[in-house]
């Protein structure tokens, strides 16, 4: 198929020519490709030139039999458009063995260019009716499901969680109960009608029962967990409040207060609870079913006595006179039970008769790609310096990363971008090099790679973290920040430069990197390679000192030396603490000298101004000031 030729409506960038006079020579010298090659439930694709306005969404609906995979919100807020993404592992092992990430995607958001060289995993792809996924089986079986319209995007998140968590070389899963709420992996999935506590219940006794026998045995928590995650596990353990014993006072009841009805619970006569009620259930006190697993389960005897005809699309070429219709029996099975408690038959989980990553795919070489038409047309560079040379020519051409702030301008906003530039796939932008363990302890700064995915710069601050304690609370602070920093699907694929460029005034992430004096740097044709402090970045509202040509390539967080006496945090309030935006941020970084006088201090906010602000005036007032009274 022929390439496509550049947007003809396109504006004239400054200091260039048109689109047309600027991009063709790259067309056809570099990006010669309009194929995007993948793989889409264990079948190998070839996609060309196609519609530079679909997204992986788009396409996925558009085939005749995945249409399990939804359209909910739109802005990867709901999750029922949730697939998995079969990508190399850049952060391999020591021992050289080729790992496979699954990450769980919003379709709705995701750029289609982007699933080039990728294996894409969707709900049709894990299970059928007939021979369901074991984590579909339990969902449906525990009640986790009404409407059905969310269930595949919570299936697929669930699907990403445990195949994340398996070892191929131990055989064993690195996962435990409390994984599948404390660290967030169900945060991006949002359920209107079921309720969340059978899903998370059919989610906790799958990593328990289906699991069992093949789950690495369980460490103490380690220390960076104990350091960073202390108040989430107190709250978690003991309620609020840790380990003290005081009523917090929150307005409605602390789970410390005393029962306003003692004898409500002292006096219960034997009488008002039957001997066939069980006398201990789930932790929450939520009686579970008892559950069997087993190879070939059997089919549950039906609990209605309807017979139902066909779906409505099934019936559109049969005539009206064979047509099933529904009935009903007065008299229903009964539901195998014992002492009125369900006996519910699940399949054994098999983890070696999983979709694997094709063979192909390790040996894919990813090539310069083109496509589009005469009003949109996509490119996708695999170096940075086929970017940089690409932004030179044409400075107007968009930068897109996980899509999770241009789709949405697009999708609600009406915005159209002629001409975007797909960069996740560049390492040199894409792979964070991290010091080893002995360079580590004299190291003066982080350096994160401009696209690394937020979910990998999470884990990078949980670990740098746990191994520097309190010279790194930045890198505990940025970690907190983005533990509730939109949904999971989203920090799969949006990156730090990502958020930095947008320049949001509510950016969760900004006020720390302002806090901590931390520097972008940045690279362009005209200019090469500079840095500009992250002070300096931002002029005015959603506007920044980036030039039209410049990329941000690196992002370098400054530790402290050992032995100085500096805090660091981050806070963030918001209408409520999981996927939402923020109402107003902060983060404050104090440094004491030896005789405890405040010897510098950084106070920055976000949602205050039309930019992330610093407190520059409570600065001076501040320093040289003695800290404790």
């Amino acid at each position: 198929m022929a390439l496509p030729t550049p947007p003809k409506t396109a504006a004239d960038p400054p200091r260039a020519h048109s689109a047309a006079e600027a991009l063709t020579p790259f067309i056809e010298s570099t990006y010669t490709s309009p194929d995007i090659i993948f793989y889409i439930n264990g079948r190998r694709t070839i996609l060309s030139n196609p519609n530079p306005h679909w997204t992986l969404l788009d396409y996925i609906r558009a085939e005749p039999n995945l249409k399990g995979t939804k359209l909910g919100c739109g802005e990867g807020g709901c999750g029922a458009c949730t697939v998995v993404l079969q990508v190399p592992d850049s952060r391999t092992p020591d021992s050289g063995r080729r790992r496979i990430k699954h990450l769980a995607v919003n379709a709705c958001l995701f750029p289609l260019i982007g699933i080039d060289g990728k294996h894409v995993i969707t709900v049709e792809g894990i299970g059928s009716v007939e021979k369901p996924h074991p984590l579909q089986e339990r969902i449906a079986k525990l009640h986790g499901s009404q409407c059905g319209f969310c269930t595949p995007g919570i299936v697929m998140s669930l699907y990403s969680l445990v195949r994340n968590a398996y070892d191929p070389e131990a055989k064993k899963f690195k996962l435990s109960e409390r994984d599948v709420e404390l660290e967030g992996h169900l945060d991006g999935n949002l359920c209107r009608c079921t309720g969340y506590k059978p899903i998370l219940q059919a989610a906790k006794t799958f990593v328990t029962e289906d699991l069992k026998g093949q789950l690495a045995e369980e460490e103490e928590i380690k220390a960076s967990d104990a350091r960073l995650g202390k108040e989430v596990i107190d709250l978690a353990r003991n309620g609020c409040g840790g380990a003290s014993k005081i009523s917090c006072g929150r307005p409605g009841g602390c789970c410390r207060d005393a029962p306003s009805d003692v004898s409500s619970t002292e006096s219960k006569s034997p009488a008002s609870t039957p001997p066939t009620e069980p006398a201990s259930g789930a932790e929450d006190g939520t009686v579970l079913p008892n559950i069997g697993i087993t190879k070939n389960p059997e089919r549950a005897s039906s609990i209605s006595g309807s017979t139902y005809a066909p779906p409505v699309k099934s019936k559109e070429n049969t005539s009206a006179g064979t047509e099933v219709k529904t009935a009903t029996a007065l008299e229903a099975p009964i539901l195998d039970s014992t002492n009125r408690i369900p006996n519910i038959q699940c399949k054994e989980y098999v983890p070696g008769t999983e979709l694997i990553f094709p063979a192909a795919l390790h040996r894919f070489e990813p090539r310069p790609l083109c496509y589009g038409n005469d009003n949109k047309i996509w490119f996708r560079p695999t170096t940075l310096d086929q970017l940089v040379d690409l932004k030179g020519a044409y400075p107007s051409a968009k930068i897109v990363g996980g899509a999770s702030e241009v789709q949405v301008e697009v999708r609600f906003k009406n915005s159209d971008f002629a001409v975007s530039v797909y960069v996740s796939d560049i390492p040199e932008l894409r792979e964070t090099r991290l010091p080893s363990d002995a360079d580590l302890e004299s190291a003066k700064r982080i350096v994160f790679a401009a696209n690394t995915p937020l979910a990998e710069v999470e884990a990078i601050c949980k670990d740098i973290y746990g191994k520097l304690g309190k010279r790194a609370m930045v890198l505990g602070a940025l970690r907190k920040q983005l533990r509730y920093f939109a949904g999971r699907q989203i920090r799969n694929v949006a990156s730090l430069a990502g958020n930095i460029a947008t320049a949001s005034p509510i950016s969760d992430v900004n006020p720390v990197l302002l806090a901590s004096g931390a520097s972008i740097v940045v690279q362009s044709k005209e200019k090469g390679s500079f840095d500009i402090p992250m002070s300096e970045f931002f002029v005015a509202y959603r506007t920044t000192s980036l030039q039209p040509d410049s990329i941000i390539t690196h992002i370098r967080i400054p530790l402290p030396e050992s032995g100085i006496r500096e805090v660091l945090k981050a806070y963030k309030q918001a209408k409520r603490k999981d996927d939402d935006i923020a109402i107003v941020t902060s983060s404050f970084r104090v440094r004491l000298d030896e005789e405890g006088n405040v010897q510098d201090v950084c106070l920055v906010y976000g949602g205050l101004a039309p930019t992330t602000k610093e407190a520059s005036k409570a600065k001076v007032a501040m320093v040289g000031k003695r800290w404790f009274s």
